[in-house]
């Protein structure tokens, strides 16, 4: 559900996904804001959330989807999944296309995060294998 949160007025309900959401995160995509849900479904959604309407369904994972990520690389928006089949998935959120699987992770990736090392674009990702790796992107 999404609430005006000024007023406490509920402005949309976002249906779906058919197990429990893991995750959710704001991104902007060529100006607009995009909201992505994580499932245990193994699927990622993208919702418009100004009207509430689904944009696209990210499938692919093939364990639950624990957590999702925006970020920009390089002037291109990106969206990263970390997922209980061990792996993160990077994503064109406008379009809804796969773009690269990381792998190296031996568990459940329970987090993952955008950031810069040396001014150089890195992906965190934290893991049940007690590990944090960074990868470059």
């Amino acid at each position: 559900r999404l609430w005006d949160p000024a007023t406490g007025t509920h402005l949309h309900t976002l249906t779906g996904h058919t197990r429990p959401v893991m995750s959710v995160a704001f991104g902007t995509v060529d100006g607009r804001t995009v909201l992505a849900t994580g499932s245990a479904d193994r699927t990622v959604r993208l919702w418009d959330p100004a009207n509430g309407t689904h944009q696209h369904t990210l499938t692919g994972n093939t364990g639950s989807v624990m957590s999702v990520a925006f970020g920009t690389v390089h002037g291109r928006p990106l969206l990263a999944t970390g997922s209980g089949d061990h792996t993160v998935r990077l994503w064109d959120p406008a379009t809804g296309t796969h773009l690269h699987t990381l792998t190296g992770n031996t568990n459940t990736v329970m987090s993952v995060a955008f950031g810069t090392v040396h001014g150089r674009p890195v992906l965190a990702t934290g893991s049940a294998d007690l590990t944090v790796r960074l990868f470059g992107i």
